[in-house]
């Protein structure tokens, strides 16, 4: 018995550093504050409909657009007004979970829907937490597209923090993504 307990304690120690390695990292992206960093953190080109940082490309369709007005306090904010409007980023790796910070400061509801391989889309569970702040959970930490829409209401995208599963710390570490 003290054999077996031995060789189970000395594999959990020998495992610790790969379990210890990955970490949850967030990643927020102000749009008014990356727009006017020097230099610029946030490039808005194709007439306001694409913004292009580090990280995520949004591409804006549908009338959705960068912007800023009195609505938003004259801060940039991706700007949801009407029906069918809509924006989407590109691939986002290791993503586990999103806090959206919008205006005006009411709650509002938008659809948000995630992708792995950009063509096909599932709407995901959003949860209000206070009256300019909504959160997603993935089903599991993973590689997607995100999309946020027009629901009923006109909303005012400021920021989105990224929470994703950073493995730099691990490198012999991987999530698992079942087919």
């Amino acid at each position: 018995m003290k054999t077996h307990i031995r060789y189970v304690l000395i594999c959990l120690f020998s495992l610790s550093p790969i379990i210890s390695g990955a970490e949850t990292r967030t990643l927020p992206h102000d749009f008014d504050a990356m727009f006017n960093a020097s230099p610029k953190k946030l490039k808005v080109e194709n007439t306001n409909q694409t913004g292009i940082t580090d990280l995520v490309t949004y591409t804006c369709s549908g009338g959705a657009e960068f912007s800023a007005s009195e609505t938003t306090e004259y801060k940039t904010a991706i700007f949801l007004e009407n029906s069918g409007e809509k924006v989407e980023t590109s691939k986002i790796q290791n993503l586990d979970s999103l806090r959206i910070v919008y205006s005006p400061y009411a709650k509002r509801a938008m659809t948000v829907s995630i992708s792995t391989d950009g063509s096909e889309w599932h709407d995901i569970a959003t949860r209000q937490v206070s009256s300019s702040l909504t959160t997603v959970k993935m089903p599991r930490a993973g590689d997607y597209y995100v999309r946020i829409a027009y629901s009923s209401d006109k909303v005012y995208i400021k920021q989105i923090d990224y929470i994703y599963v950073d493995l730099s710390g691990c490198p012999g570490c991987f999530i698992y993504k079942p087919e």
